[in-house]
């Protein structure tokens, strides 16, 4: 399906649920988009990519497909205790289908206005870091995209299950804490690799006042299913114990099922009007050798002037761990064992994640609801730390990339 299909098929369903008198005063619709172009000059080994969920797109020539999205949201109030808002979004990922189209579509369950709890049940989103409530609205936010070393790899959209919140005003700030258990499921690097996720469970503090806001976050996942793509590697790896014993070790790190992994996040945002500054930094902990632990972060620091808007942006990623070494064949191995020892051990090193990269942009908000965003991004990646670009084999080499965007947000 190309982008003028989809755009038809929105533009549809946008006219279709305008509100009428039936529901006027109880169904709001709304929508977003972003029409967004990137290119990089990473050359034919590295390929950009938003996030590991997504495509990567071919670095020679401007490309649509990263940036572009287009998004609407129907909330409908039944009465003062119950209400629904469901969420679809077209982006480029992995696996593009209606159902993972649907990003939230939940049903609301508020006793009343002075209690403090709430409840929802359905499709919710990952409400652990600053952007958990607009990662998708570019309009929200000040860059051409939220920063790829801290949030490529965070790329499961939703949660299938059900939360608790606990709001409340604190004199002239507002607290809310809120806890999400459920499965989610998403494809990363291509259509072969399916992570399946139960259970996953989320929770998040947050703290608001007149220009400050802040919130720490922690989120717990356990992958319930192997995924196929590794099988024949491993299969091979298990018929090569008897001439290879550590063979069995790295079989058993490709099998994912049940490995477990912690996200614990801290996030700051500044905002007085003129200025706007933020920042936000991850610690990803796993017991698993494939993927190994990293750390991340970024700051960002914006200038108001009018209806523009200046900004610079840093970011880093890096494995706390050092990437783990796929013990040696015996001497007397034949090629066919070397080899399967060599492929394993570029798997490894393509998930090593090490980079670093300095932003510059400008935002123009050009009306209340359009605003247009130029910016440049210059990455330098160490060997074997290139985990978050598209590639066919593991880097071996520094590199430096500049990357070129251009983008313009609507609401309607």
């Amino acid at each position: 399906m190309n982008m003028k299909q989809i755009y038809l098929i929105f533009s549809s369903l946008f006219f279709l649920f305008q509100p009428t008198s039936l529901y006027a005063e109880k169904t709001t619709v709304r929508g977003f988009s972003t029409i967004g172009l990137v290119k990089s000059n990473s050359g034919d080994d590295l390929n950009f990519r938003r996030n590991l969920a997504r495509t990567a797109e071919d670095s020679d020539s401007w490309s649509f497909e990263s940036d572009t999205t287009l998004g609407l949201q129907v909330d409908h109030t039944f009465n003062d205790q119950w209400s629904a808002s469901a969420q679809m979004v077209y982006k480029n990922r992995i696996d593009q289908s209606l159902e993972n189209s649907i990003e939230w579509a939940y049903l609301r369950y508020h006793p009343s206005p002075d209690n403090p709890f709430s409840y929802r049940v359905g499709r919710l989103g990952v409400d652990v870091f600053m952007l958990s409530e607009y990662r998708n609205v570019g309009y929200a936010y000040l860059w051409a995209r939220p920063p790829i070393e801290f949030y490529s790899p965070l790329a499961f959209d939703y949660i299938d299950g059900a939360d608790i919140t606990y709001s409340t005003l604190l004199e002239d700030s507002f607290f809310q804490a809120r806890l999400t258990l459920g499965t989610t499921q998403n494809d990363f690097i291509n259509e072969d690799v399916t992570l399946e996720v139960s259970p996953a469970i989320a929770t998040s503090l947050l703290w608001e006042s007149d220009y400050w806001k802040f919130r720490l976050g922690y989120a717990h996942i356990e992958l319930s299913d192997p995924v196929d793509f590794y099988n024949p590697l491993i299969q091979a790896l298990d018929g090569s114990t008897p001439f290879w014993p550590e063979a069995a070790t790295v079989a058993d790190d490709l099998n994912l099922e049940g490995k477990k992994f912690d996200y614990y996040t801290l996030g700051l945002t500044y905002d007085n009007n003129q200025w706007v500054i933020q920042t936000e930094i991850n610690q990803v902990k796993t017991e698993d050798s494939l993927f190994t632990s990293f750390r991340s972060g970024y700051l960002s620091v914006g200038r108001r002037i009018g209806e523009y808007t200046v900004y610079g942006l840093g970011a880093i990623t890096e494995n706390s761990d050092d990437i783990n070494q796929v013990a040696a064949t015996p001497n007397f191995a034949p090629q066919s064992l070397v080899d399967l020892r060599n492929v394993v051990q570029d798997i490894y090193n393509q998930n090593g994640v090490d980079q670093k990269s300095l932003g510059l942009g400008v935002r123009w908000d050009a009306f209340h609801n359009t605003a247009i965003k130029v910016q440049w991004d210059r990455t330098w990646i160490k060997p074997y730390g290139a985990g978050l670009w598209g590639k066919d084999s593991s880097n071996t080499t520094d590199e430096t990339i500049d990357t070129f965007s251009i983008n313009v947000n609507f609401l309607f």
